[in-house]
């Protein structure tokens, strides 16, 4: 369907391994970049990250960009806006080194946009930078978001759901030129599904557990239907990746460094997600010491 360039550019463990340390690359959010922020021995050595991307952008053709013309004052923020209209993920995942590939779907909760040809991720990034501003051919209004001055733009027909790729039949598709590419850089034995959710509960700053508002709940559960299909379907593609699944014990966290959202959960999660990805490292090639 798409076509890749792949030419374009508190228990702490230790492992007998041949390096010093397991090289791991990302795809996916915060909620398993954060897992790192807890390996304190320094087991993990991240070697790419890829965020705010979509699946559907990630195997589509690439586009012209600038990185000097995306106005995210984030450094981080630019570079993956950037890398979602210049689709270098396989390419950087196959050349940085890394042995394992970590990956969530969290992002997948945004929108697509088909835009030349190809398909960008509307995430929140996208909207605060100035490319709508740019390509004003393309937008029928917008309004100013007071909370957070973004920039809310209707396009011509050009944004596609979850939905709309289910009625299209384009979902599997994704789904499977992704896996098929990934499985062809680490194998199919060095994948992890980290299976990441929206949750509804959250620990307050006074340590009482709150729910969400009810439009949050509503959001998460449309959300969360859409990811546990796509995890499922990852698990069948790839039946022999590792898999973290842990959600349903823990909750979001007020004081999360990042503020306070669905899939911003409390420190127990990253830590005992750190340590069920170093058991199944454990299983798969690595001997483990206390």
């Amino acid at each position: 369907m798409f076509e890749i360039d792949t030419e374009n550019e508190k228990n702490e463990f230790k492992f007998k391994t041949n390096s010093k340390d397991i090289p791991v690359s990302i795809f996916g959010s915060c909620v398993s970049r954060d897992i790192l922020e807890f390996d304190k021995s320094k087991t993990l050595n991240l070697k790419t990250y890829i965020a705010r991307q979509s699946l559907g952008s990630s195997i589509s053709h690439p586009i012209k960009c600038d990185i000097d013309s995306i106005n995210l004052k984030s450094k981080f923020q630019r570079e993956m806006v950037y890398n979602d209209f210049t689709k270098q993920t396989f390419y950087r995942f196959k050349n940085d080194g890394s042995k394992y590939l970590l990956i969530d779907l969290i992002d997948e909760r945004f929108d697509i946009i088909s835009y030349k040809g190809s398909i960008l991720t509307l995430s929140n990034e996208l909207k605060s930078s100035d490319f709508f501003i740019n390509h004003s051919d393309e937008i029928i209004s917008e309004k100013i978001y007071k909370i957070k001055n973004w920039k809310i733009y209707k396009l011509k027909k050009k944004i596609f759901g979850y939905s709309y790729m289910l009625r299209k039949n384009l979902l599997e598709d994704i789904m499977d030129e992704f896996c098929d590419n990934i499985i062809r850089i680490y194998g199919d034995r060095n994948i992890i599904i980290h299976k990441a959710y929206m949750l509804n509960y959250y620990i307050d700053r006074d340590k009482n557990i709150r729910q969400f508002p009810k439009h949050y709940i509503v959001y998460n559960k449309r959300i969360n239907e859409r990811l546990k299909y796509m995890y499922d379907y990852f698990e069948l593609k790839i039946p022999n990746a590792l898999v973290i699944d842990i959600c349903n014990n823990f909750n979001a966290d007020e004081n999360h460094k990042w503020g306070l959202a669905p899939m911003h959960y409390e420190e127990e999660y990253y830590l005992r997600a750190l340590e069920e990805i170093k058991k199944l490292f454990n299983k798969s090639n690595y001997i483990m010491e206390k």
